[in-house]
């Protein structure tokens, strides 16, 4: 600690003073003011200070002004070195003289020996010692006080270090520039490059900073990889062959890429070393890379392995199966996958696609066995059910357009092709059982679960399917506790329906007929087919504590006085057809708004949430094949349904027998086929009887406590005129108890790595490479501030780019 030198200059002032008695002086020259800091802390008890402030002759007024008879004890200070003919002998002869500086006092109080090399960095350079007495506590600690320990110290100064740490000062070393004339002016270039020699065991040190930085980072970098595979070592003479030595390196590796602050640079000299040592061509794709994540190149050399592995059509993908996807499960986990978006949606891709091959092989062969609809359902429900099969398939579509066509077939098309099937086969033996069973809904019975005295809050999502519903519960995660309820919907699975089964009073029966050739669904008298009429009878029905909203208009309603709160979402279909532009990911999306708006209504105050769906659907992968059948001479004919008519070559059944009111005759085509109609036939459809369509989940949800997350904003610049961008993110903080929240910045295709923001760290700075090295800039560019976790947007702005070429 500071206080250590402190006691050890008070120690040595009070020698001073010790054989003069009661009253003294004591003249004290310390060439360049090396101590001055610490005068006022190590002043001896009943010693007056007085300085010397450039004239002796003032020194000497005030003293004697005001001690005549010098019968108090005076500590005169002088920041200078003593000259030939001193101003103040007779004052030095009346009592003591003491010449010391920071090394003297050390040489004194620690035995410290006053070496050549500590006299040029102390003594010749005085700002060495005045920097050391300020941060001795901090740079020095309890160490013994040795002239390695000394040198050390002023290294750590340099660099900007609490304490010595070398390969802490290395890592700034390689990710910065202009060390080299900061230490040479401080003396400590060639203490540096000994420390240098030392650690790397390198005879001949390159003799610039560049050179030297350039040798550096490719031997971290490289021992790394020669650590995995050790036959590479005699390529490069400057990677240690010491097995220590080059772990330790390897070691160093490891922490520079995951220091956040340290990342970008890390990246680039990772290009350089690649690009320069021409590693994408030498690297085999072995077992040892596997989990080698150093050198983006490495997830290059496996997906030529794969590709390569896997014929274009992907008629082998079977065989490779497994393999391929234990290396796209390695490779999705790494530094580059997290790093690279690209990268990451790549082997995310790969990882889902096999997945999804081998377990629509076995669920296809699994239902072969079943024979119950309760046995159907079950499987498909379950926590590890069925239903993760339906979301692998719309995850890799939705990461497919980030696959290269080539890629799609090779790797996507067997797994998507495998699904089809799946969907097919399993659908046509649940299709029987229900024929031969009958199909019970339990969708009428939800309204009687809501009641009570809680403040609740009811979403009515559209489409959202049971796998859906899972992804929703996970995303939301621990802030509310939701219990996930299987429903068995009314059939045709139509929005019409199934939101209108959802209604207070739909236990009492819910009604079907074709009315002039249109669908009439009533609950009583009361027509609810359409979204107006439902939304028009659930206000006549909740009450005045009660209150109907868009999911768009949610945060703009004032939710203070309602007990019970319906949120009706945006509808994606409408009477069998979804919207034309409907797109994988953006039914993922559509979820991550509703996980959104959960957690705001949690945050208002609601205690319990239910988050329930019309119907499920069927997604149909790119070249899935579905089969067409002749469309029966009914009044209404879809897709997946048709009501009224008669009987013909696919399930039929009359509306009471199953569960609605009414004698319609309802018709539904088996497995993944439809009825022919004219018009393209779209990737999803509704309103059939398969277990995508008609089983859904109903998710009651308890808000484990009160929660509230704070505000963020941004402050990007007006342009951009760098490939690196640093902006700063604050937390717009209401409360100590406001929970923290995990942001990134987007620019672009390029996303910063996350950041959390909270009461206790308000403020950081993001830094993002947001374009590549040579890259064309665009004229403009999007910059916006999202929710990790939900994919919320709260800042978006178009900013100007002007980068040099």
């Amino acid at each position: 600690m500071t206080m250590q030198l402190t006691d050890w200059l008070r120690a040595g002032l009070n020698d001073a003073f010790n054989h003069q008695g009661d009253a003294g002086i004591v003249v004290w020259y310390d060439p360049n003011g090396t101590l001055e800091t610490l005068l006022d802390e190590a002043l001896p008890e009943g010693v007056i200070l007085l300085r010397f402030e450039g004239s002796y002759l003032a020194l000497r007024f005030a003293l004697e002004a005001e001690d005549p008879n010098f019968q108090k004890r005076w500590l005169v200070y002088v920041p200078e070195s003593p000259s030939d003919e001193s101003w103040l002998r007779d004052w030095e002869l009346l009592g003591d003289r003491l010449e010391m500086d920071l090394l003297e006092l050390l040489q004194r109080r620690c035995a410290l020996g006053i070496t050549q090399k500590l006299v040029e960095l102390l003594r010749s350079r005085p700002q060495n010692a005045r920097d050391l007495v300020v941060q001795w506590g901090r740079v020095m600690g309890d160490r013994e006080v040795t002239e390695q320990a000394l040198i050390e110290a002023l290294l750590a100064l340099c660099f900007g270090l609490s304490r010595w740490e070398f390969h802490e000062a290395l890592l700034k070393f390689v990710v910065g520039d202009g060390w080299q004339k900061r230490l040479e002016e401080r003396g400590l270039w060639d203490e540096w490059l000994e420390k240098i020699e030392d650690w790397t065991g390198w005879s001949d040190l390159p003799d610039d900073e560049p050179a030297l930085r350039g040798q550096l980072e490719a031997s971290i970098l490289l021992s790394e990889l020669v650590e995995a595979i050790p036959e590479l070592a005699p390529r490069w003479t400057f990677v240690p062959s010491e097995g220590d030595r080059r772990e330790e390196m390897a070691g160093l590796a490891r922490k520079w890429r995951e220091r956040d602050p340290l990342r970008d640079a890390y990246c680039r000299s990772a290009f350089r070393v690649e690009r320069e040592y021409g590693l994408s061509e030498l690297l085999p794709a072995s077992e040892e890379l596997l989990q080698m994540e150093t050198f983006r190149a490495v997830d290059e050399v496996w997906r030529r392995e794969l590709r390569s592995a896997i014929s274009p059509d992907g008629g082998n993908f079977e065989q490779k199966a497994e393999r391929l996807g234990k290396v796209a499960r390695a490779r999705s986990k790494l530094f580059w996958a997290r790093k690279e978006e690209g990268i990451g949606r790549f082997w995310e891709a790969l990882d889902l696609a096999t997945r999804l091959y081998m377990d629509c092989r076995e669920a296809t062969d699994v239902a072969q066995q079943l024979s119950s609809v309760e046995e159907f359902v079950g499987r498909y429900t379950a926590e590890d059910g069925w239903w993760r099969l339906d979301l692998w398939a719309l995850e890799t579509s939705a990461l497919a357009q980030d696959l290269s066509d080539e890629d799609r077939r090779r790797f996507l098309l067997p797994a998507w092709v495998a699904y089809g099937d799946y969907l097919d086969r399993v659908n046509r033996k649940f299709a029987d059982a229900v024929e031969r069973e009958g199909w019970r809904p339990t969708q009428q019975t939800f309204w009687q679960e809501v009641a009570g005295r809680k403040h609740t809050a009811v979403f009515f999502v559209d489409a959202l399917r049971y796998d859906l519903a899972q992804h929703l519960r996970r995303r939301v995660g621990s802030e509310v506790s939701f219990e996930v309820k299987p429903t068995m919907t009314v059939l045709p699975s139509i929005t019409e329906l199934g939101m209108a089964a959802l209604l207070p009073g739909a236990q009492e029966g819910l009604s079907l007929a074709v009315e002039h050739g249109r669908l009439a669904v009533r609950i009583g008298d009361e027509s609810v087919g359409s979204l107006s009429e439902r939304r028009a009878y659930l206000k006549r029905h909740l009450g005045r504590r009660g209150k109907v909203v868009a999911l768009e208009e949610l945060e703009r309603e004032d939710l203070s006085r309602v007990q019970l709160l319906v949120v009706l979402c945006k509808q994606v279909d409408e009477f069998g057809s979804f919207v034309a532009d409907l797109h994988p990911r953006g039914l993922l999306e559509m979820v991550g708004r509703v996980v959104r708006s959960v957690r705001y209504v949690a945050e208002k105050g609601f205690e319990r949430i239910w988050v329930v769906s019309d119907h499920g659907f069927l997604f149909v992968p790119p070249e899935v094949r579905l089969s067409s059948l002749s469309a029966p001479e009914a009044p209404i004919c879809k897709r997946r349904f048709a009501i009224g008519g008669s009987e013909g070559g696919y399930s039929s059944a009359r509306a009471e027998e199953l569960g609605l009111k009414g004698s319609a005759l309802l018709s539904f085509p088996e497995g993944l086929s439809v009825f022919g109609l004219p018009g393209e036939t779209g990737a999803f459809l509704h309103g059939g009887l398969s277990l995508q369509e008609c089983v859904v989940a109903a998710l009651q949800g308890q808000v484990v406590a009160p929660v509230k997350k704070v505000g963020v904003r941004m402050s990007p610049p007006e342009t951009l005129t760098s490939r690196l961008v640093v902006i700063r993110v604050e937390a717009e903080v209401s409360s100590l108890f406001d929970r923290p929240r995990q942001v990134q910045v987007v620019i672009g295709e390029r996303r910063s790595d996350p950041i959390q923001l909270g009461p206790d760290r308000p403020i950081q700075n993001v830094s993002l490479r947001w374009l590549d090295d040579f890259k064309e800039p665009p004229p403009q560019v999007k910059v916006s501030l999202q929710d990790v976790e939900t994919g919320e947007v709260f800042e978006e702005r178009t900013v100007r780019v002007e980068v040099l070429v």
